[in-house]
């Protein structure tokens, strides 16, 4: 499977040398989803193909730093001279740390809300300054001369390309391609332009009182609007108007992306940047690169036992980390009603690892209806099967997911309320189905990691999964519509898998004989980012 396409299209330009790559997230540092993932693999693909890349992250206080700064910086912002230290990681990594922004909060993310405070209050000042000390540190650390491409990521960068093409002070950055590339266009970071306040910095205007003046006056400033909120900054949207090039993490989405949401449908699409983003299709200017898998990484030949699609017996390994899941679950989790150890292996199991959030499992809150009236929740239907289903994960939708198990709980539904790598691991190699009811989905690696050890997804048919899932080949994918229509054709296809699983064991093997060998490399998807840094090189002339 080469969904990349073909790599020997790409030309190196001579020109492309160095780029500097920016993100809030990048594994073993920093993660909370799949954009950790992205920056990791990404540049050290680059890297093994003879680049040049500097990662730059912010300085979170739980990521380690052992030796002295690289550089101290003097960051104008928010009307007063901030410092900034340069570090370089263990890891690899750059981060810029300060005390007054970072050391303040543990997470990664900061939701304001819980905090009394505005949308995105906190983190947009926290990367605003960031940014800016970024900006900084590409005019004055040498470590940072001739960066021939910024790629940023996301809308928490969005203010770094806006000082780079309209403040007047980012000279050296000005002179660089710029390519963005969007992971979730859920999340924009809209912020008043102007308001003050005496314990924070809410606005843009508060932020950059030295350059943002100069900024609004420029003949492009209109770019900093929300189309929506017309006193409103919106970063990803300069960001995305800004940039030479925009990608976005699977074609599929990119194409989704273009059109208006339709909430009656429950579709997700341009957020209401769509016009936006429409017209850079049209240009020609936004593309989608599928994201690749670190297949050294999640390899089930690595486990003990191993299994793999060209091992014999491999069914019998598998088997084995459920009956080894089972005994684990029953010592460590004694909250999780189980079934007897044999009811437990001549079920399927279902699993479901990620995020609680609207987007990714809101779907097994909605009523089933009838003809008559809605009907019981998806979550009630899955319980009446003969199945198990497992549910690791935590996030805004934990408290009614929760409540959902409570009402429906029997031996083999369990919800996990966590964040837990190691057990996810486990979940992976044991697993007969991986469920994806998402709404959207820009590209998903769960879906990935699950076809590699031979868990089989049920997925909806959008963005990312949509691409990398093949119907009755690899998994089991369902046409999403009114949330009524969403719900009833998630269970039908949960009801042929099992109907599958249950009367066709020939036929299931071989789908996770095709879904273990399914391959999504970052190699050919590094080729295509190659081909965006040359163009953008190409279009600063």
């Amino acid at each position: 499977m080469t969904p990349h396409g073909d790599a020997s299209r790409f030309a190196p330009s001579s020109r492309l040398r160095k780029v500097l790559l920016v993100a809030a997230e990048y594994r073993g540092l920093a993660k909370v989803g799949g954009l950790a993932d992205v920056a990791a693999d990404l540049s050290a693909t680059l890297v093994r193909k003879g680049l040049d890349v500097l990662v730059v992250l912010p300085g979170y206080p739980a990521i380690p730093v052992d030796s002295p700064p690289l550089a101290v910086l003097n960051v104008p912002f928010a009307g007063r001279v901030f410092q900034a230290a340069l570090h370089r990681t263990q890891a690899g990594p750059f981060v810029l740390r300060n005390d007054e922004f970072f050391s303040r909060f543990d997470s990664v993310y900061v939701d304001s809300s819980q905090r009394g405070r505005g949308p995105f209050e906190d983190d947009a000042q926290r990367f605003a300054f960031f940014c800016r000390a970024l900006s900084v540190a590409c005019e004055s650390v040498p470590l940072f001369d001739g960066i021939d491409v910024l790629h940023c990521h996301d809308w928490h960068t969005g203010p770094l390309v806006a000082l780079a093409r309209l403040s007047g002070t980012s000279l050296k950055l000005a002179r660089s391609g710029i390519l963005l590339t969007i992971h979730n266009l859920d999340y924009q970071g809209i912020r008043p332009i102007h308001g003050d306040a005496h314990d924070s910095y809410p606005s843009f205007l508060s932020w950059y009182p030295d350059v943002g003046p100069a900024m609004l006056a420029h003949p492009a400033a209109k770019v900093l609007y929300d189309p929506r909120y017309p006193h409103c900054y919106n970063p990803l949207r300069a960001a995305i108007r800004l940039s030479d090039r925009v990608n976005t993490v699977s074609p599929t989405y990119a194409r989704e992306i273009t059109r208006s949401d339709d909430p009656a449908r429950s579709f997700s699409g341009g957020r209401g940047l769509e016009s936006d983003l429409a017209t850079l299709s049209a240009a020609g200017y936004l593309s989608g690169i599928l994201n690749g898998l670190d297949y050294d990484a999640h390899d089930p030949l690595a486990l003990d036992p191993p299994f793999g699609p060209d091992l014999p017996a491999w069914q019998t390994a598998r088997r084995q980390h459920k009956a080894a899941l089972w005994h684990s679950l029953s010592i460590a989790e004694p909250g999780i009603p189980l079934p007897p150890l044999d009811q437990f292996l001549a079920r399927p199991l279902a699993v479901s690892v990620g995020r609680l959030a609207r987007q990714k499992v809101s779907l097994l809150l909605e009523p089933v209806s009838s003809a008559d009236a809605p009907g019981p929740t998806v979550l009630a239907e899955l319980a009446r099967r003969d199945i198990s289903f497992l549910l690791l994960g935590a996030g805004e939708l934990l408290s009614p997911i929760a409540r959902a198990f409570d009402d429906h709980s029997r031996p083999g539904l369990g919800l996990l309320p966590r964040f837990d790598s190691a057990l996810a691991a486990r979940l992976y190699a044991a697993a007969d189905l991986f469920v994806m009811p998402s709404d959207f989905e820009p590209c998903g690696l769960s879906q990935l990691i699950s076809m590699r050890f031979g868990a089989l997804p049920v997925a909806s048919a959008v963005g990312g999964l949509l691409d990398t899932v093949t119907p009755d080949r690899t998994g089991f994918l369902f046409r999403t519509g009114t949330r009524a229509e969403s719900a009833s054709a998630f269970l039908a296809a949960l009801d042929q898998a099992l109907a599958l699983w249950r009367t066709r064991p020939a036929d299931w093997k071989a789908m996770q004989v095709e879904a273990m060998r399914a391959r999504f490399s970052w190699d050919g998807a590094a080729d295509r980012y190659l081909e965006l840094y040359a163009q953008t090189v190409a279009s600063r002339g």
